[in-house]
């Protein structure tokens, strides 16, 4: 939660300044560029870490305890 709450935090402080810098140096379209670009990449990038993460979490779901309630062995 700790790393979230900082992504936004940054993210926060500088988009504002990124984005005005790239606005008044570059001009609007290269900002629109820009912006395309990196929301491209985060589309292209996001099944990769998916199931990335995916893959690291499921060893320790498969090592819970069989008597644990979950949605497979609810408790009656």
């Amino acid at each position: 939660m700790a790393v979230y709450g900082t992504s936004w935090g940054i993210a926060g402080i500088a988009a504002p300044v990124v984005g005005t810098r790239l606005l008044q140096y570059m001009g609007a379209s290269t900002l629109w560029l820009a912006m395309s670009g990196a929301c491209l990449a985060l589309a292209i990038t996001q099944p990769f870490l998916a199931r990335a993460v995916a893959a690291r979490t499921s060893p320790l779901a498969a090592t819970a305890s069989p008597s644990a309630p979950s949605v497979e062995n609810p408790v009656p």
